[in-house]
Parts: C-alpha cells; structure tokens; sequence
C-alpha cells in the first residue's frame, strides 16, 4: 500500500486522534507479535483504515494495553488490539510483500530482497489462511503486469484492478456486509492507483515508463490537473455513499474524516508542487521568449543601421560620380 489513506489531525479532536493512534500501535504491535520484529516494518495508514472500518462496524470485545514505544519512548503508548487488527496485520503482510517484490524487480536493493527472505514463511503461511485474498492479488499482479506492458489506454480498466484485488481485501467475511465492503474497498483501491499513478507522473515521463496519466499530460498539463482531480473525487465520493450505506459505525467521525480531509494530504502537497515547478518553468519559458525577442530587436537594429550605412555610402559615391 502506499500510505494514502491517513487522518488529517487538524480537523480532529485530541480524543479522536489518540484513538486512531492507539489502532496504528495496535496493529504495529500485532505485525510485532504475529509476525516478529520485521513484521513491524510494515505497518501503514491503509491498513490502518480498515482496521478502525472493522472495528467500528463489528463491535469487536478489544484489549487495550499500555507500552514503551522505542521509536517514541518519551512517554507511553496505547494499543488496541481486536480480531480485525489480527486480520489487517496479515494483510499488510500479503500486500508489502508483493510491493517489496515489485520493487526489487527494478531496483534491486540488497535490504529489500533480505526483507523479502525474511518474509517469505509468513506470506506462505498468510496465503494458505486466506485463499481467497491471495488468489486475487494474484490474479491482480499478473493482469496488471500485462496491462502495463501493453501499456493500457483505459485508465478505468487498469485502476479497476487495483480495485478488484482491494474489494477482496475489504470482503473480510462471507456476511451482510461483504458487498457494501467490496464496494468501498474496490474505489479506496481505484484512488489508489491512481493517486500513485498521478505521484510518480513527472518520474515516470522522464524515464519513459508507463503511467495511465501520460497522454493527457504530454497533450496539456494544466488539464491534468484538472482531469485527475475530478476523477480522485468522483472516487472518494462513491467512497462516501458506500460508507454511509453501512449500518451505524462506532468511529464515523475519524472514517469520515480520513475520506473528506486526510485522502486528500498527499494529494495537495503533490499538486502545491507540481504547480509551483509548472510556474517556474512557464516563468522560464517567458524570460527566454523575452530574450529571443530582444535579440530578435537588437538584430533587426543592426540590421537596420547597415541599411542605412549602405544608404550613405550609396550617396557618397553619388556624389562623387557626379562631381
């Protein structure tokens, strides 16, 4: 996952924020318990997200505990810890472990392929528990593996697989709310394709690498812009809808927060730049058509004076003829 899907603590109250604080170190110290220390390594806001989701929607009977973080051992932490955060904690395994592999593919970093040799009894044991989440990220690797090389034109069709893949990820059980659930986790996983899609535009452009945004912004950035927002949008929103469907929700206040306001952090801050580097480049562009155009002037004046320099010689040897 990619770290998308996070609170926005300024729109939160104190209590609230200390609550989904305490789901993070819940699932953090699951990934610790499960899993061991590298397991810890893998905690993010994504699976966070659902975590709290779960929680809220099922009720769960939940351990809290007190702890010395020693990442942040100034004071103590709380940690929650329920049936989901077990569940979560084995899908942030599923999950990293093939983005890591994705990774290593490309780049090759000795830390990431050890972390993959230390994940891999864990993944074969998380894969053998849940089949059917496991059977889908498959399924979703190799499609998207093959869309991108026949490098898609549909930007739906790509961005549905993440979808996909992510909708079995959210349909925990087979129950009244697996289809509500796949719904919200199949546009959550639309967003975030392409929300990372729209991050790594500029790097993907200059390596010449597949990206669904590409064409658009090659025709004219400035519609990218515009384009990719109403889409994120029309994403979140259907996000909304299906949220709201659900029945009472013990945390709707952080849900909704997360989906009005933090979904969209990573967002603006890649926008904030992106314009900024498109102003200093259009700033560029225009002090260079100023100069070209004062060098045009200054040429034309030479021009200009060997004319009438011409004029007068001209006229001198007229003179002179005629004398």
């Amino acid at each position: 996952m990619f770290g998308y899907i996070q609170i926005d603590e300024r729109e939160l109250s104190d209590q609230e924020t200390k609550l989904y604080d305490a789901y993070y170190c819940g699932l953090c110290q699951c990934l610790k318990k499960d899993f061991g220390i590298r397991g810890q390594l893998l905690v993010n806001y994504d699976m966070t997200f659902l975590t709290v989701l779960l929680s809220g929607l099922y009720r769960f009977h939940q351990r809290s505990a007190e702890f010395i973080c020693p990442v942040h051992p100034g004071k103590k932490k709380t940690a929650v810890v329920n049936d989901a955060t077990r569940y979560t904690a084995a899908m942030s395994v599923l999950l990293s472990y093939h983005n890591i592999q994705e990774e290593t593919a490309t780049d090759k970093s000795y830390s990431k392929l050890m972390i993959l040799r230390l994940l891999e009894k864990d993944y074969q044991r998380v894969a053998k528990d849940y089949p059917r989440q496991h059977n889908a990220l498959l399924k979703y690797v190799r499609q998207r593996s093959e869309f991108e090389s026949n490098r898609e034109q549909n930007m739906d069709a790509i961005a549905g697989l993440t979808g996909d893949m992510l909708g079995e990820i959210y349909a925990w059980r087979d129950d009244d709310y697996s289809d509500e659930l796949r719904y919200l986790g199949y546009h959550i996983g639309k967003f975030i394709y392409l929300m990372d899609a729209y991050s790594d535009l500029e790097k993907d452009s200059k390596k010449k690498e597949y990206n669904p945004f590409n064409n658009m912004d090659m025709e004219n950035p400035k519609d990218t812009e515009t384009i990719s927002r109403l889409i994120l949008n029309s994403l979140i929103s259907e996000c909304l809808r299906s949220y709201e469907r659900l029945s009472s929700h013990s945390y709707g206040s952080i849900i909704r927060n997360i989906l009005y306001y933090g979904v969209w952090k990573k967002y603006e801050s890649l926008h904030s730049k992106r314009m900024k580097r498109q102003e200093r480049t259009e700033k560029k562009d225009y002090r260079n058509m100023v100069r070209q155009k004062k060098n045009e002037i200054r040429d034309l004046k030479k021009y200009e004076k060997k004319i009438v320099k011409l004029e007068q010689i001209k006229e001198k040897r007229k003179k002179q003829t005629g004398d």
